[in-house]
């Protein structure tokens, strides 16, 4: 048997109602911020407590536009080191300057302590990740630190659509919250992001900056330097119909960790699992491996097994990306997490056949490890 990592899941019910809007659009000729973004925004706004919402081109345009709008050109940010390369990257094509943080062992996400750290007087926004679907432990005492010092606080959510602490929604902690739609992740538009924000006056800079900086959709009067990031009708469709799937898709990716973590039992390993009070949509199922044990090899025996583990979050962490990279500083933290973490894998539709299959591949391997 061969599993393989993810599986993009769209119901055969949801396929023809679908294809009946698109065929609408289609007839309408309006193929881009129309009627079907709205309802997609809308029903976003739902599961985010009626946050200002704006659905854009993907999470790599929300996190640009978060710059933009915050005005963070040559202001000091300091984010995880182990994020996604668009994380650092949206707010340096910006004029930002970032501050790298160290990241937790465990959870691999910022830390109130280096935070602390690396405030300074010239720092203004602090952005946190929420790796795999986990809520960052301390966003709540992060969040009342911000606070307390007039720091501005962005969620790069990319990973954490449907995920809550204390039935706070990803996203909706601090003054800006961005996710993905790409469809490696729980729900998707295929293409597609969106940026989300308490703040109405944030919410108009939000429009203007994903539609070429214009003033707004009816004229041609270009007041900010934005760029094309609007998401197409088409995405908006599909993504609409993947968010009202969204509560199933996590139920059912709930029983594939639950089943993982009650069949695999082993000291060698822990798993990362949210804190009290807090759940996740479990984009990723993953642990912790012992030290000492070869986590390439691990992968490759699970391979000769037939069970094909997803990609990392991350394997190369920014501040050893090339176009990133920093050698005068040390990050134990994250190198300690990027190592020796693996990502199992986990859809909405594995069978249990499927999940029982990579269990006893792990277990097999734990045993010659």
């Amino acid at each position: 048997m061969k599993v393989n990592p993810t599986k993009v899941v769209i119901p055969m019910e949801d396929q023809e109602l679908i294809f009946e809007d698109l065929k609408e659009v289609f007839s309408s000729g309006r193929l881009t911020l129309g009627g079907f973004t709205q309802r997609f925004e809308n029903e976003l706004k739902e599961l985010l407590a009626s946050q200002y919402v704006s659905a854009v081109s993907s999470g790599s345009s929300a996190l640009e536009i978060a710059c933009l709008s915050l005005e963070l050109k040559s202001k000091e940010v300091i984010i995880p080191s182990n994020t996604f390369i668009a994380t650092p990257i949206s707010f340096k094509r910006n004029g930002a300057i970032v501050r790298y943080a160290d990241c937790d062992p465990h959870f691999g996400c910022i830390t109130l302590d280096e935070i602390k750290r690396l405030h300074n007087s010239n720092t203004r926004a602090v952005v946190v990740v929420h790796i795999g679907g986990i809520i960052v432990p301390e966003i709540l005492s992060i969040r009342d630190y911000c606070k307390k010092n007039n720091l501005l606080l962005i969620e790069d959510a990319a990973h954490a659509i449907g995920a809550s602490l204390k039935d706070i929604q990803a996203g909706t902690f601090g003054d800006i919250g961005t996710f993905s739609l790409y469809p490696t992740k729980v729900i998707t538009s295929g293409e597609g992001g969106i940026v989300v924000t308490k703040h109405k006056n944030l919410h108009s800079e939000f429009e203007i900056y994903r539609d070429q900086g214009k003033l707004d959709f009816s004229n041609n009067l270009h007041v900010r330097f934005g760029s094309n990031w609007r998401m197409s009708e088409l995405h908006a469709i599909l993504g609409y119909f993947q968010l009202k799937r969204l509560s199933n898709f996590i139920d059912a990716r709930n029983k594939v960790a639950l089943t993982y973590k009650s069949e695999i039992c082993n000291e060698r390993i822990k798993f990362v699992s949210p804190v009290e009070e807090g759940s996740t949509n479990w984009y990723k199922v993953f642990f912790i491996l012992e030290e000492g044990i070869d986590r390439e090899s691990f992968k490759s025996k699970l391979k000769d097994r037939g069970v094909l583990c997803g990609g990392e979050v991350y394997k190369v962490p920014c501040h050893r990306q090339p176009i990133t990279k920093i050698d005068s500083i040390e990050f134990p933290g994250t190198e300690s997490f990027t190592n020796r973490h693996i990502c199992l894998p986990v859809s909405a539709d594995m069978s249990e056949a499927e999940v029982q299959h990579v269990c006893d591949a792990i277990n097999s391997v734990l045993k010659m490890a």
